[in-house]
């Protein structure tokens, strides 16, 4: 009989079920990654991926949320369907993150963080700004590149725009950033409206 607290080799995973479903989750994971690029193209923008240059979905928008809500429920369930007690090592850590970080994005939906989009840390306008130098993520070597910026312009203008509206809930709501947040985020925000750049 097997020793107290180990599994007999009947009931143990085979070398090539766990293989199996190793292979299973890497299919997953890639399959996960490129929807997440697709969902979210300035992260691909800063990882080097230039595939999606010329986008800026409206991640500030209701139906944004509902989709983000979305994904992550299917892509929870696509975990689901990965048999973790096969997996070792480096796939078993990676299903476990994948699944945290899943999980505290579908319950942090519940909080109202839309209404305030912009913090003295982060905000898309000074964002944009970054982009537009040509400095940073996304360099203009080629006429290509000045088209996909020219693209991703017209999204900030809809960002732009959907922020206000979320801001202007969050003061209906009560949900508001404190005064000196606030102070701080006025003076990047008029540093980046001059006359000359």
């Amino acid at each position: 009989s097997a020793e107290p607290g180990t599994r007999s080799e009947s009931t143990a995973p085979s070398e090539a079920s766990r293989a199996a479903e190793s292979r299973k989750l890497a299919t997953l994971l890639d399959a996960f990654w490129q929807e997440t690029l697709v969902r979210n193209p300035l992260l691909a923008t800063q990882i080097g991926d230039d595939r999606y240059n010329d986008r800026l979905p409206n991640s500030l928008s209701a139906t944004y949320r509902a989709e983000t809500k979305a994904f992550d429920e299917r892509w929870l369930a696509e975990l689901a369907r990965v048999d973790r007690s096969k997996l070792t090592g480096q796939d078993r850590l990676s299903h476990e993150i994948l699944e945290r970080n899943l999980k505290l994005d579908f319950e942090g939906l519940r909080f109202p963080s839309w209404m305030i989009p912009i913090n003295q840390f982060y905000s898309l306008p000074a964002s944009f700004a970054q982009l537009g130098s040509g400095q940073s993520q996304q360099p203009f070597r080629h006429a290509k590149d000045y088209d996909d910026f020219l693209a991703r312009m017209d999204g900030i203008v809809v960002q732009l725009d959907q922020s206000i509206a979320n801001m202007r809930a969050g003061v209906a709501a009560g949900v508001v950033q404190p005064k000196v947040v606030v102070q701080k985020v006025r003076a990047q925000l008029d540093a980046l409206t001059v006359d000359d750049p």
